[in-house]
């Protein structure tokens, strides 16, 4: 139950986390030090 739950926050978090990064992106492109881009955020 916990890690079910876990898992639909972390979706949910990891959702909001790339939009926020596809937004930061367009605001700030070097911001992606990390490696990740605004098309595949979600690749960290």
């Amino acid at each position: 139950e916990q890690l079910e739950a876990n898992s639909v926050l972390q979706e949910a978090s990891n959702k909001q986390l790339l939009v926020k990064t596809r937004t930061e992106a367009l605001i700030v492109p070097r911001e992606n030090v990390d490696g990740s881009t605004g098309s595949d955020g979600d690749m960290r």
